[in-house]
């Protein structure tokens, strides 16, 4: 008698543990929408990760939808993030079904933007000149990575409105490249690097072949320019989500998602070195980076046109 109710609970095992398991879902998919408006949101930055460790990053695509096809420890979390809106962290939980997050406006953000009045057309118009960096500006081509450009005015401009901005795309980096751009303040640390955001909204650009100018009209953001200069942060967004590779298997920290790149000094051996690198500054793991194939290059030539107030 017991060895037939063993029997039985074997068959039962046996049928029931892979009908358990065909029911489950191995992929989580989901639509990113503003709360307030429920429209879908595109090139969301979205992480799944546990603790410090970050197991994937990709972005929704341009109707706000992502998918996720692979499995994960226990207890790993998806964080959800886009520039204005605040931050969704939740755990991850496959499913068949199509789930939605909603987004809140970040009222820190929306509130950033300072309105001057004054009348463009009773105002001078200055040109801050060109920059011509020692190195070139690389843009990631992952999805939330950026690359942040100093703009410093001539000694004579005290107070202004950026009024446009250009970037000019290298021969070799020819076609169709969509960037997000917005605009930081220079933080009071001692690099220098890009602190608060100022301009209050996105600004979405679609760089075709024409020369390979990006330009950006600032003049209704009314964005304020002063002594001490501002960033330009500039970020690659991906026409459709991306597969990308396990951290993991990249290698160690090092290629973890980058938050911006900072102009600092590295003093080596023969000459004081202007560059840009990772924050918080490896040199080397930065120059190793800067091998991968995956940026594309910008000519190192970077202008912005400054409505001056007198």
């Amino acid at each position: 008698m017991r060895k037939f109710l063993l029997l039985i609970l074997s068959l039962l095992l046996l049928l029931g543990i892979p009908l358990e398991l065909s029911s489950q879902s191995h992929s989580y998919q989901a639509i990113v929408l503003d709360k307030s408006t429920n429209e879908s949101l595109p090139y969301v930055n979205v992480r799944v990760y546990q603790g410090d460790s970050t197991f994937y990053f990709s972005a929704t695509d341009v109707q706000g939808r992502f998918i996720i096809k692979r499995g994960f420890p226990i207890g790993t979390q998806i964080s959800v993030s886009c520039m204005g809106y605040s931050t969704k962290n939740f755990p991850l939980v496959f499913s068949e079904a199509l789930d939605t997050i909603f987004l809140e406006p970040d009222p820190m953000y929306l509130n950033e933007v300072t309105v001057m009045p004054i009348d463009p057309q009773e105002a001078e118009y200055f040109e801050t000149g060109t920059y011509r960096k020692s190195e070139d500006i690389y843009i990631c081509r992952r999805p939330g990575n950026r690359s942040a450009v100093l703009l410093e005015p001539d000694e004579d401009v005290k107070q202004g409105i950026l009024w446009r901005f250009g970037l000019l795309i290298s021969e070799s980096s020819k076609g169709e490249h969509p960037f997000r751009i917005f605009f930081c303040e220079v933080s009071d640390a001692s690099d220098q690097r890009p602190g608060k955001i100022i301009a209050g909204s996105e600004i979405k650009a679609l760089s075709q072949d024409q020369g390979g100018w990006l330009y950006f009209d600032l003049d209704s953001l009314r964005i304020p320019f002063s002594s001490k200069g501002l960033y330009a942060v500039i970020e690659w967004l991906p026409e459709q989500t991306p597969e990308l590779e396990s951290f993991s298997n990249l290698g160690r920290r090092r290629l973890e998602p980058i938050n911006h790149f900072c102009l600092a000094e590295h003093h080596c051996k023969f000459e004081d070195y202007l560059g840009w690198y990772q924050r918080p500054g490896d040199f080397e793991g930065w120059r190793r980076l800067k091998e991968r194939k995956d940026f594309l290059v910008a000519n190192p030539i970077v202008y912005a046109n400054v409505l001056v107030i007198e």
